[in-house]
């Protein structure tokens, strides 16, 4: 796979030459990147998704919906990630998979608040390194 590296300026805190970046071209393209001044990263995350996201999507851009999935002919890198969900201001973490489902369905009417009382945060889905990945 064709890699370079580039150092640049962080643009979050401003140090010079601090931001090492990782852009791969093949099989597809991906960035990634760190601050070693700020901690500042960054990544292109690949992932699979679910027949109804594809077919969320293509509704979206006017295409028709489709029955199943061409099979792929490799493993995304994500297939090593399992998505939770987590509360933005408590950290709290939902990870069992009727947990995820109903923060998704809650995202989708854009009212995912945290269930504890006292949290003023929100749900959020986030995707996790799967143990022994």
């Amino acid at each position: 796979m064709p890699t370079k590296l580039e150092v640049k300026d962080c643009p979050m805190c401003g140090a010079r030459k601090s931001l090492q970046t990782t852009v791969t071209k093949k099989p597809v393209d991906s960035v990634n990147g760190i601050c070693f001044d700020c901690g500042y990263s960054y990544e292109t995350n690949e992932y699979q998704l679910t027949l109804d996201e594809v077919n969320d999507e293509r509704m979206v851009y006017g295409l028709p919906l489709i029955d199943s999935l061409r099979p792929q002919l490799r493993k995304p890198h994500g297939a090593d990630y399992k998505e939770i969900g987590m509360c933005n201001k408590c950290g709290r973490v939902y990870a069992d998979e009727d947990s995820v489902a109903i923060i998704k369905s809650m995202l989708k009417e854009d009212y995912a608040p945290c269930p504890i009382v006292r949290c003023v945060g929100s749900l959020e889905i986030r995707r996790e390194k799967k143990l022994g990945a």
